[in-house]
């Protein structure tokens, strides 16, 4: 609705659908199919079957917290490169996405972007490196973070003490990005 009144009053716009297709909660979803999921369940019954084993991940996850440490390690996997991880990544997303499509199509949501977190990841070095070069990181227990403090802030984690993004490190390379791109 926002891009169409724009659009109508005369302004130049990009639909950007900013996805969250990467990220920690991916590393659950791996660690929940690889424990509970069923390949022909996911293929029929999409995304309600992600839902199922993602809500049981959760639930299991409180009686057992180093499920938390796995979900982390699967989700380190994918930054890593692994294609396991990546493979099952990218079919969660698919499914995804063909949902959104559904409910996008009864609204008349179109968009020009599907770019997603994801997207940003291999353009995070430079968020790290500008950062870096500006003296703005700080070292904070084995994580790099911005510190905030003469705004009255709570510091801003840009790697995770495991050397992993966060969304803050992927926002600031979408926001650096559509400035270059889309101005």
């Amino acid at each position: 609705s926002i891009k169409n009144i724009f659009k109508f009053s005369g302004y130049n716009c990009v639909g950007v659908n900013h996805l969250g297709d990467w990220g920690t909660q991916f590393g659950k979803l791996i660690t929940a199919y690889k424990l509970w999921g069923n390949k022909e369940d996911i293929e029929a019954r999409g995304i309600k079957a992600l839902n199922e084993i993602y809500v049981k991940f959760h639930k299991e996850a409180e009686e057992k917290p180093e499920l938390e440490d796995e979900a982390r390690a699967n989700f380190a996997k994918m930054e890593q490169g692994d294609e396991e991880a990546l493979s099952l990544w990218k079919w969660f997303v698919d499914i995804s996405i063909n949902e959104f499509k559904k409910t996008y199509d009864l609204i008349g949501a179109d968009f020009e972007s599907w770019r997603g977190e994801s997207f940003y990841f291999d353009k995070t070095d430079r968020v790290v490196n500008e950062l870096r070069e500006k003296n703005l990181l700080s070292v904070d227990d084995g994580a790099e973070i911005v510190r905030l403090d003469e705004y009255d802030m709570p510091p801003c984690l840009i790697l995770k003490s495991d050397g992993s993004t966060i969304y803050a490190t992927r926002d600031i390379a979408a926001a650096m990005y559509r400035k270059e791109n889309y101005n």
